[in-house]
């Protein structure tokens, strides 16, 4: 696979919702993402919150794509993502298996532990 390949598998995997992830890939995303939030806040006061907060936001708006997919690998639809306001549903249905095989937003993301990280990677 070539490395333009890459760039758009990761393109998709962040900014667009159509699709489906597993939990390795979601849950990685989030600590990726909490990582680079946590530099960020530590950064604020050296750097002040006027370069810190405008990025902020398009780090939390690659949430909502990633939350998509996920829901949709549990045979939920976007709609779902409302639940974010009482978290412990939204969390507890973000932990639970995918359905397996095809469902109406396409293929099982869990296609075996080698081969679910095979578009990140040049292998």
């Amino acid at each position: 696979m070539s490395q333009e390949n890459n760039r758009m598998s990761i393109a998709h995997l962040l900014f667009f919702y159509k699709g489906r992830i597993d939990r390795k890939i979601y849950w990685l995303s989030c600590f990726i993402g909490f990582i680079v939030l946590s530099i960020l806040g530590f950064l604020e006061p050296i750097v002040g919150e006027n370069i810190v907060v405008p990025l902020v936001f398009p780090i939390l708006y690659i949430f909502l794509p990633l939350t998509i997919k996920r829901l949709h690998d549990t045979n939920r639809s976007r709609d779902w993502v409302f639940w974010i306001f009482v978290p412990i549903v939204l969390i507890v249905v973000l932990c639970l298996p995918g359905t397996p095989g095809p469902n109406q937003y396409g293929e099982s993301a869990n296609i075996g532990k080698r081969k679910t990280c095979k578009h990140l990677t040049n292998t």
